[in-house]
């Protein structure tokens, strides 16, 4: 009976450490899943609002020959 209840009680004091051991695990698993989706999104902002920028300040820089038309193009009735 002793050594019963002593196994028991082990038991209930493994249990108590597993469970905080689950949740401090669970804090870690989102704490890694967070900060690389932090800053995947940072690193997509950043990257789109380049992209839009640039494409904005390269138009005021066009080449003279951007609208010609060319020659083949020219023959081509419809357009």
């Amino acid at each position: 009976m002793i050594v019963t209840t002593f196994l028991f009680e082990l038991l209930e004091d493994w249990v108590i450490i597993f469970l905080d051991l689950g949740s401090t695990i669970e804090t870690v698993v989102e704490f890694l899943g967070t900060v690389p989706s932090l800053t995947i999104l940072a690193g997509y902002i950043l990257a789109r609002t380049y992209l839009v920028v640039e494409s904005f300040v390269s138009l005021r820089a066009e080449p003279v020959g951007v609208f010609w038309t060319p020659a083949w193009l020219q023959m081509i009735p419809h357009l």
